[in-house]
């Protein structure tokens, strides 16, 4: 019989073992289960993140590094095959859980994605990663990155920087469980037990990194999977420095590779 927790996690790694040292030294993480998935890098990281797991009764799953959508699909198979949960979250091993209220959870709806309040170590909003969807917007951003026009990408992404702000600003003055959003951020995503079930596999495995939340909330959105964004209800520090760097050229490639192929996926024909 499979055992059964109220949280799974599913933690994708990659060369940083001491981000998952810390994770587990830091995070409070009652009736759950975590699952790490190794994305490999060498045999001597390997062997460390295997450790780290057996330590700290975690489920290891080594795997050849094909990204974060591949690297996380086999970890999400893994935990529905494998255990009874209420929620499955899907996060970053550099992240530090300040808040989270699981009565609130317990009582939620299974059915729908939940986006947490996510600060960056210089206190930037994370959520909501896209909160209104506009299929122009997306087109324009699309041939920003086929033209390569970094100004109209910059542009698109100052505007959605405007939004994200104006709503948190928003959600300090009206306080509320929950507010409908259109995306959240892939650092720490809580999906219920049905959302799961109904849009597994959740990512697509041909995006090697970044875009993921572009993804997940368009596919969210065609099979009627509301994300909400509970900012009051868990909160997650993310040691990173913020959004990524667009002129950093490797990252850019991948990043528009991905952006591509999700575009494709769900418009090329619209």
């Amino acid at each position: 019989m499979n055992k059964s927790y109220n949280f799974v996690y599913v933690v994708l790694t990659y060369r940083n073992t001491l981000d998952l040292e810390n994770f587990f030294k830091e995070n409070k993480l009652e009736n759950s289960k975590v699952i790490i998935v190794n994305s490999f890098y060498d045999e001597e990281s390997k062997e460390v993140f295997n450790q780290i797991a057996l330590s700290n009764k975690a489920d290891f799953i080594n795997v050849e590094n094909l990204g974060y959508s591949y690297g996380n699909n086999v970890g999400i198979d893994f935990a529905l095959k494998n255990y009874n949960f209420e929620y499955l979250i899907v996060c970053n091993s550099d992240v530090l859980i300040q808040k989270m209220d699981t009565d609130f959870l317990l009582n939620a709806s299974r059915e729908n994605i939940y986006g947490p309040k996510i600060l960056t170590l210089t206190d930037k909003d994370q959520n909501p990663y896209i909160h209104t969807f506009s299929l122009t917007t997306r087109k324009l951003f699309y041939k920003a990155i086929v033209n390569d026009k970094m100004t109209l990408r910059r542009l698109i992404y100052i505007a959605n920087g405007i939004v994200r702000r104006l709503l948190n600003f928003y959600t300090k003055v009206i306080k509320k469980s929950s507010y409908n959003t259109y995306s959240c951020h892939g650092a720490f995503i809580i999906f219920g037990k049905k959302a799961v079930e109904k849009i597994n596999p959740v990512f697509y495995n041909e995006m090697f990194l970044f875009q993921e939340e572009q993804f997940l909330a368009r596919k969210a959105y065609e099979n009627s999977i509301a994300i909400k964004y509970i900012p009051h209800k868990v909160k997650i520090k993310h040691y990173e420095d913020g959004s990524m760097d667009i002129n950093n050229k490797q990252m850019r490639d991948y990043s528009d590779q991905s952006y591509i192929k999700f575009f494709n996926y769900f418009f090329s024909k619209k």
